[in-house]
């Protein structure tokens, strides 16, 4: 499937063409910095450029690779296979069908900016050079707090470190077992994180987070799990990057 490739903040020019494998994709994300990034290419492409997209939308991708389409308000994303350069074509029906699906897009990202008091800079890279380490050293800790609390900064005694460990991947990670009455929180390797959470987080949602252990992040109303290896004890700023955009 040969597939015009470009990225760049509203840049729309081809900047080469290849053969994807599966599908030709083009997409449209919120990117590093509050950055708009837009393309066309491979799996790849969107996988490595779009950083900030859920775990399980990328699953939904990968799964129905051949013809999907998505939408929330940080990613827009179709794929297609049934003619050569077709991701254009496809991603303009999309955006006809569903007209919500571009007034969505980016709800709140000036607020949000304005807010993190991010620098103003008009240039934009969509290059990705993510390296991801064999092993990583993670700070350990667990902690329990009142779901009253949830939105407040928890500074509690038991969050200090106890411990380092190597690890395939430091993870962050919160969940709860009783509507948000209590919840659980902490960091560390990923068997901390599944001997405190495994009762909430379900089967298929932990098998993902082993597949993507490298560079994830899942959620949803009873859990949040972010994981990385890109650096040491890099799992709270992963959780607070992703944190930003969701």
């Amino acid at each position: 499937m040969a597939a015009v490739v470009n990225f760049g903040a509203h840049d729309v020019r081809s900047l080469s063409r290849y053969t994807c494998e599966d599908a030709c994709v083009y997409f449209k994300c919120i990117g590093p910095d509050f950055k708009i990034i837009e393309g066309a290419g491979c799996y790849g492409d969107f996988a490595s450029r779009c950083l900030y997209v859920k775990t399980e939308v990328k699953n939904q991708v990968v799964k129905n690779i051949k013809k999907f389409e998505y939408f929330d308000q940080t990613v827009m994303v179709v794929t297609c296979s049934d003619k050569d350069q077709c991701a254009k074509d496809a991603f303009a029906s999309m955006m006809l069908k569903n007209a919500h699906a571009v007034v969505n897009f980016g709800t709140g990202l000036e607020t949000l900016a304005s807010y993190l008091i991010k620098p103003v800079d008009e240039s934009c890279s969509a290059d990705s050079n993510r390296q991801f380490l064999p092993k990583v050293e993670c700070s350990t800790r667990g902690w329990c707090q009142s779901g009253k609390n949830y939105k407040e900064l928890y500074t509690g005694r038991d969050v200090a470190v106890v411990d380092i460990k190597t690890c395939d991947a430091c993870v962050y990670y919160q969940c709860t077992g009783d509507g948000g009455n209590k919840i659980m929180g902490g960091f560390g390797c990923y068997e901390d994180f599944e001997n405190i959470c495994s009762g909430v987080v379900p089967y298929d949602v932990r098998e993902s987070i082993k597949n993507n252990l490298k560079h994830s992040f899942h959620f949803d109303k009873n859990y949040l799990v972010a994981t990385c290896s890109s650096d040491i004890d890099c799992s709270t700023e992963q959780y607070l990057q992703y944190n930003n955009y969701h």
